[in-house]
C-alpha cells in the first residue's frame, strides 16, 4: 500500500461503507481514474471498469492476489494465489450490437456503470430493468423471457472483459469447476481489511506518542510497524 495513498484511500472507505455495490464500484473507479469526469466513468463499460480496478488493486497492494473458494462439490476451502498482470485486460467499449432473434433484429448497447444505479432490489425486476436501459427502443416490457435471456447472453459475449473465470481443481475431491471474480468486490474487501488495520494501528500510535492521524499516515508501512514494535516494548 503506498503511504500517500493512505489518506484518500481512508475517506474512500469511510464514504463507500454504506454505499450499495454499483456505487461503491464507482467510487474504486474515481480513485483508479481521477482525471475522469463523473459522466464518463457512468460511461465505463464494465469490462473497462473491471481493466482499471485492476490496475487500481496492483498499485495499492501489488500483483499477488490471494483468494480462498468453496468447493461446489465437498464444500472444502481452495486457497489460490494468481498474479493480476496476468488478468490484464486491454477493455474497449464495446460497439452497439445487433440481435437476431426470431422475425426481429434487436438493437442494443452492453450495461454500462450509470446502467447499474436506482435498480431495483428484487433481481428479476432488475434484469429486465437493465436489458431495458440497454435497448435502443427501451421497450422491454413486451419481450419474453427467453429473449430477455437471450439478450443477456449477447451483452455479456459483447463485453468479455467484464466476465473474469478463474479454472479452479479442489485438492480434498478433485472436483474441477470455473470460480467467477468479481474485482470490485475483491477489492473492496481488501481496501475494508486494510482500512481497519489501519485505524488500529492509527489508534495504537496515538495512544503511545499523541501523534496526530495525519502524522501517523503519513509514514511509510515498515517504519509505521517498528514504531508499534516500539510502543509495545
Amino acid at each position: 500500500m503506498h503511504a500517500t495513498d493512505a489518506s484518500t484511500l481512508l475517506d474512500l472507505w469511510e464514504r463507500g461503507f454504506d454505499l450499495s455495490p454499483p456505487k461503491r464500484a464507482l467510487a474504486l473507479l474515481a480513485i483508479a481514474e481521477p482525471d475522469a469526469r463523473r459522466d464518463a466513468l457512468n460511461a465505463f463499460s464494465l469490462g473497462q471498469r473491471d481493466a482499471a480496478l485492476l490496475r487500481l488493486r496492483e498499485r495499492l497492494f501489488g500483483a499477488t492476489l490471494d483468494f480462498v473458494a468453496t468447493c461446489p462439490a465437498c464444500a472444502g476451502l481452495v486457497e489460490s494465489t494468481l498474479d493480476a498482470r496476468a488478468l490484464a485486460i486491454d477493455a474497449h467499449a464495446p460497439e452497439p450490437q445487433v440481435l437476431a432473434l426470431d422475425d426481429r433484429s434487436i438493437r442494443f448497447r452492453v450495461p454500462v456503470l450509470g446502467d447499474l444505479l436506482g435498480l431495483p432490489s428484487d433481481p428479476e425486476a432488475a434484469r429486465r430493468m437493465l436489458v431495458a436501459r440497454c435497448l435502443e427502443d427501451g421497450e422491454a416490457d413486451a419481450l419474453p423471457e427467453p429473449a430477455i435471456a437471450a439478450i443477456g447472453f449477447a451483452m455479456s459475449a459483447a463485453d468479455p472483459a467484464a466476465d473474469i473465470e478463474f479454472a479452479l481443481e479442489c485438492p480434498h475431491c478433485g472436483e474441477r469447476w470455473q470460480a467467477a471474480f468479481d474485482i470490485a468486490t475483491f477489492l473492496w474487501r481488501e481496501i475494508d481489511a486494510w482500512a481497519r488495520r489501519t485505524l488500529r494501528e492509527v489508534h495504537a500510535l496515538a495512544r503511545a506518542y499523541a501523534w496526530r492521524e495525519a502524522d501517523v499516515l503519513a509514514m511509510s508501512a515498515t517504519r509505521r510497524q517498528i514504531y508499534l514494535e516500539l510502543s509495545r516494548a
